[in-house]
């Protein structure tokens, strides 16, 4: 799970920088759910990776707070002066090399441990060509 969770975030850092090739009208619902999406990789992370019997969800009202700070990010002035929150984001590139070391770790594996997430390693190392 931790591995998919990481992938996705390297899909959202992969589409975050799409956002401002977007039409003006367009970013911010974007921004939204990309803010969101990732909010509920939070969430599953803080259940201990247990997406199956705890529901990993960002409520509206917490969704709706995160307008202003969204709306925010798709504006250039923070590509500038961004969020404090955002000081620390990871980049694209620190989600790759997340990615390549699991891979790593996932060829030391055993053979039967492997087969279970090679579809998986193969499809990221085909995404890499």
């Amino acid at each position: 799970m931790k591995f998919e969770i990481a992938r996705a975030r390297m899909y959202y850092a992969r589409a975050l920088r799409g956002v401002p090739m977007l039409s003006p009208d367009a970013r911010l619902p974007v921004q939204l759910s990309l803010d969101a999406y990732g909010k509920i990789l939070d969430k599953i992370e803080e259940n201990g990776y247990d997406s199956l019997t705890k529901r990993a969800y960002v409520g509206k009202w917490e969704k709706l707070a995160g307008v202003p700070a969204s709306w925010y990010r798709t504006l250039e002035i923070a590509n500038v002066f961004p969020l404090p929150g955002d000081w620390g984001r990871p980049t694209l590139e620190d989600y790759e090399k997340e990615l390549a070391g699991m891979l790593e770790n996932n060829m030391k594996l055993s053979h039967h441990e492997r087969v279970r997430t090679s579809a998986t390693s193969d499809y990221l190392h085909s995404l890499n060509k």
